[in-house]
């Protein structure tokens, strides 16, 4: 109704014309509540603006320009407001001659003549109607007057509303008629301005960072003598809508920029029934919340007061706590709840500065918001001494009842500064303290971040195990390794040359030529692991950990990728890729001779640890306590293989692998880490969506972990440089998530809804792919897609990384696309146009996913995403999410159950692991809480217990050392090789108990039989057909996989049994135990 009169309003006023169409007026729509000056907000930045140009203002704190502060003046000496008041116009008048029509204003202009002196002349008081509402009426409150200006419009409407719906306009805007060159003005895809407008839905449960609640039995509400920075107005809106309003308000105050947007969820929006209540009862206390359909009643100012105050007891209110409920039956009657938009540029905020001590006002003020025992004077490095709030304090009880909620280590570039805050402001000012408190007041679903990071503990009561713990640092920590490492091969790999450019000196490293650059390309040097190594004893990585006798001699984390560029020369083989090859293989083992010359001599080579193993395409070797693998890059046999006239199917897909392993992946992890550079947060998101299919068995190798990186990119690519964080998405109009879990939550919101069959999903972080692009990228996955949609790959993901833009493109023999390999032109394929320039084709994802793995991953992420919703909204326990349900381990074919002592980490098993925030004993015996990250961590380093072993000062175990310690994988790895094409293998990589197999739909069809192909082979026995006489074994296939799994495996468990039931040998009921 309210925007049906704004609508009309623009009509009558003619910023609507008749002869426009609809899409004209919904801009101008948003246009005019965009430039709508609301609440004389313009107004107030323009002054403070000039205030901090010419001097200080009269609410102004004096402050520090480095420093940033919380403003603390009052209600009542706020500036005066100059917001726009609009006024519905009649039939018969416009909003400038409304004075002459208007009743009311007339009535205001003669009162104003009949008192007028020279005092209110001076005092600038208003001599109009609409003067004195801009001036005069509450700052929070929108004008939007009816003809004879005695009703608003939108009185119902709060602030905090009105300027979410102004952000809101903004993104519709920019959607509209802003940043077309991204090719977002026309096609139907989740790209165009109807879907992200219209289609894409940002309601209350998707469109906030973090969410708290509070429950309505705890509030106290102030009492009418008592000077509170809230409910004042109880009179005009009542019990419930002055809670509301009043803890928005407080909110805003207290957070500043450090948020958007903040709106609560309530549970009615209906006034309270206080007719039922009566403070002598027990259970006549509960003040009822009339549902949102029915009428708002507010008993009006000046009425019978005797009568309001014993029918609604507003007079009467002492700082008690008020009982509030709803009167719906749910599990939510009890609460209310507020979503926070997080500002993730300023939110990490640990300083709130206030105004000096000798301005007695304001600091009243001001330690009224804040209280006097967080509030204090303090001294800064400026000299200044003012008030001050700091937020880096730490509470880490946990494990009693009522203790304080739990920090995170580097939590406060995650929102844990807001939600500090929020804590704070609820305990001061609305429940009379954190001990009347049935729950304390935090983030929910918070505790989700434990499984990724660890809790922040102080240094004198932490552990041996906080070796392990804040996941940033661990991976700064492996950064730093590889600076090192990189500047020790460039520098030991070049050589000395005179003026004349001879070479006098060789290098240390022996090498023919000097290592140019050093690239990494492994998860955890760009925040992407859920584990990173820590610096194991025997790869020189300092003491042992505590006082354990025995360390692991194995590493079963994967090696720390990186790769070596050699500089141009032309010592390399010409037009002979095998030999290029071998000297690929020969520069490895001359580095790896180089390293072990320089450790005997004791010069450069200290920091080398552990044995040095080289093989055809890469080199391991320890180096300050990691394991490191390197890759060599020629960029002459990429060359070579280009420009190959007739190349070879072998050479075809030789190219893809290097080009793959050496270019793009290097771009991709550019692309990555800027990402989690400008967003902290993307970097744990990444970690939580691995953390999530692991637990579902979707290993990295059947769902690429790029794949995973670039769908959370996604989430986080904007238009970059909006400070108001207005603009769309490219896959969402809610804009960035600021915390982890809200970019969990949206990626298995975008897993379990994107259309992959139809759509390709296009990554750009940083805007590289203009609209041109866009619409190649379109036409060639229809093109790769077919009229039916059941080609390609199953996940068409792009990124600016997937352009292959060379000299031209050839098809092999199947038709297919063959991108970066010269043969003077591109041939046209499958309907291409020969003209094209550049070809677009996933890098990451044309092999894998499979469809199943897809369907399943996004139906999995469906379930998820429904149940951790049902978390938010009324309660329940979200570490289900995280585990394999019994319905969903029964859904396989075959269960492999590997060896106990295989398993490292039992906590991250998929049957039920321990997701919780234990105790565990600190320095002196003190209890501290243990995440479950730490958790892992401290068992990958241990290692499996049977290949500890003991260290002695005077032997040297170094060389002893097993890179690589991963017998599940690697039998994974082989199963799938052998038996890939009869069935899909499942497993859990960071806790591999359970392998699944599901047979493939394919695998039992009849076929015709063939000397060639008739391993895993028997006879129908059924009905002969000519074109049908054998049929797959799957006795035989679990026979071979009992035997290749032995030593790793302890017993099978058949769940889909598919053998031949006349056979007496079948493997129907095979299970073997272990010896």
């Amino acid at each position: 109704m309210d925007l049906t009169l704004l609508v009309l309003y623009l009509y009558q006023t003619k910023k609507i014309g008749k002869r426009m169409d609809c899409v004209q007026a919904f801009v101008i729509v948003l246009k005019f509540i965009v430039d709508t000056d609301w609440f004389g907000d313009a107004h107030i930045s323009h002054s403070k603006d000039a205030a901090a140009a010419g001097g200080v203002g009269k609410d102004t704190i004096r402050h520090s320009k480095s420093e940033a502060y919380s403003s603390s003046s009052s209600e009542d000496d706020h500036y005066k407001l100059k917001k726009d008041v609009l006024i519905m116009p009649s039939s018969l008048t416009d909003q400038s001659s409304h004075r002459r029509f208007c009743h009311q204003a007339q009535l205001y202009e003669s009162n104003y003549k009949e008192n007028a002196t020279k005092e209110n002349e001076t005092d600038n008081a208003p001599k109009t109607l609409i003067e004195c509402y801009k001036q005069y009426t509450p700052s929070t409150t929108p004008i939007f007057l009816d003809p004879t200006m005695s009703y608003n419009y939108f009185g119902r409407l709060s602030k905090s509303f009105m300027k979410e719906l102004v952000q809101e306009a903004k993104k519709g805007l920019h959607c509209c008629v802003g940043d077309h060159d991204k090719g977002n003005e026309s096609g139907g895809g989740p790209n165009s301005p109807f879907h992200q407008l219209f289609l894409q839905h940002g309601r209350f449960w998707r469109r906030y960072d973090a969410y708290v609640k509070v429950s309505l039995k705890d509030i106290a509400f102030p009492s009418r003598s008592n000077s509170a920075i809230w409910g004042k107005d109880t009179h005009d809106y009542g019990l419930y809508e002055s809670l509301s309003r009043g803890m928005i308000h407080v909110l805003t105050r207290a957070l500043g920029d450090r948020v958007h947007s903040i709106r609560m969820l309530t549970t009615g929006n209906g006034e309270t029934d206080a007719a039922n209540y009566n403070s002598n009862g027990d259970d006549s206390d509960r003040v009822h919340l009339l549902d949102s359909d029915q009428r708002i009643t507010i008993p009006i100012r000046g009425g019978d007061v005797s009568n309001d105050e014993d029918d609604h007891n507003i007079a009467t209110m002492t700082s008690s706590p008020v009982r509030l409920t709803s009167s719906l039956d749910n599990n939510n009657n009890d609460i209310i709840i507020i979503g926070l938009k997080i500002d993730p540029e300023s939110c990490h905020r640990i300083v709130d500065r206030g105004p000096p001590a000798d301005d007695a006002l304001i600091s009243e003020s001001f330690l009224s918001l804040w209280g006097k025992d967080k509030a204090q004077l303090r001294r800064f490095k400026d000299g200044a001494i003012v008030h001050a709030v700091l937020w880096n304090d730490t509470n880490t009880s946990v494990g009693v009842e009522g203790a304080d909620v739990v920090k995170l280590d580097g939590d406060e570039k995650l929102g844990g500064v807001v939600e500090r805050i929020v804590r704070h402001i609820v305990n001061l000012h609305f429940t009379g303290g954190s001990d009347r408190q049935s729950s304390p007041t935090q983030f929910e679903l918070g505790d989700i971040l434990s499984l990724v990071e660890s809790v922040s503990i102080p240094k004198e009561s932490a552990p041996s195990s906080s070796v392990f713990t804040d996941s940033t640092k661990l991976h700064r920590n492996i950064m730093d390794a590889f600076t090192s490492l990189s500047n020790f091969l460039r520098q030991k790999s070049s050589s000395a040359r005179n003026e004349n450019g001879e070479e006098v000196r060789t290098n240390p490293l022996g090498l023919p030529l000097s290592i140019d650059n050093v690239e990494p390309l492994s998860p955890c040097l760009r925040y992407c692991e859920i584990f990173p190594p820590v610096p194991h004893p025997l790869l020189l990585g300092g003491g042992n950990v505590g006082r354990q006798d025995k360390i692991s001699g194995v590493i079963a984390s994967n090696p720390i990728l990186i790769q070596i560029r050699f500089g141009l020369s032309s010592k390399w083989p010409v037009n002979d890729v095998e030999a290029m090859g071998a000297a690929k293989c020969a520069m490895l083992v001359q580095l790896a001779n180089g390293i072990q010359k320089m450790k005997q001599k004791g010069g450069g080579g200290v920091d080398f640890s552990g044995p040095i193993n080289v093989t055809s395409s890469y080199m391991d070797l320890g180096y300050k306590g990691y394991s490191w693998r390197i890759l060599v890059r020629a960029d002459q046999e990429l060359k070579t293989l280009a420009s190959l006239r007739n190349p070879s199917k072998q050479d075809v897909a030789l190219y893809k692998t290097l080009s793959k392993r050496h270019v793009k992946s290097v771009k991709h992890h550019s692309t990555i880490h800027a990402v989690h550079t400008r967003h902290p947060s993307a970097g744990y998101a990444v970690r939580l969506a691995k953390r999530w299919l692991a637990s579902h068995m979707i290993s990295s190798d059947v769902l690429p972990s790029e794949a995973v990186e670039l769908i959370i990119a996604s989430l986080y690519s904007d238009g970059h440089g909006n400070e108001d964080n207005t603009k769309l998405s490219s896959s969402s109009p809610l804009g960035v998530p600021a915390t982890p879990i809200a970019g969990f939550l949206r990626f298995l919101h975008l897993l379990s809804t994107y259309d992959f069959a139809r759509e390709p999903l296009v990554v750009d972080p940083h805007g590289h792919i203009d609209a041109s692009e866009r619409s190649r990228i379109q036409t060639q996955f229809e093109s790769t897609r077919g009229q039916d949609f059941d080609k390609g790959p199953a996940m068409y993901l792009i990124s600016p990384n997937d352009r292959d833009n060379h000299d031209g493109d050839i098809n092999d023999d199947n038709g297919e696309v063959t991108v970066g390999m010269n043969t003077g032109g591109l041939i046209a394929g499958r309907g291409r146009p020969s003209q094209m320039a550049s070809v677009w084709a996933p890098t990451y994802t044309q092999i894998h996913p499979e469809r199943v793995i897809l369907s399943r991953a996004a139906a999995l992420a469906r379930q998820s995403y429904r149940h951790l919703m049902s978390c938010l909204s009324v309660g329940g326990d979200w570490k289900a999410v995280f585990r394999e349900s019994t319905s969903s381990l029964r859904s396989y074919s075959a269960l492999l159950r590997v060896d106990k002592s295989l398993i490292l980490d039992p906590n991250c098993s998929c049957a039920g692991g321990d997701l919780s925030i234990n105790q565990n004993k600190g320095k002196g015996g003190i209890e501290v809480p243990e995440s479950p990250f730490t958790r892992g961590m401290r068992q990958r380093y241990l290692g499996p217990k049977s290949l500890r072993r003991k260290v002695y000062k005077n032997l040297s175990t170094s060389d002893e050392v097993l890179y690589d310690w991963q017998p599940v994988e690697h039998l994974v790895a082989c199963l799938r090789q052998k038996f890939g094409s009869y069935a899909v293998f499942f497993y859990n990589n960071l806790a591999p108990d359970v392998i699944a197999m599901l047979w493939r739909p394919s695998t039992f069809v009849t076929q015709p039989f063939s000397a060639m192909n008739s391993n895993y082979k028997r006879p129908v026995m059924d009905e002969w057909q000519s074109d049908s006489l054998v049929v797959t074994n799957p006795d035989d296939i679990m026979r071979e996989i009992h035997h290749l799994s032995r030593n790793v495996v302890v017993d099978i468990l058949v769940l889909d049994d598919k053998s031949d039931k006349s056979n007496k040998n079948s493997t129907s009921s095979l299970k073997r135990k272990a010896a």
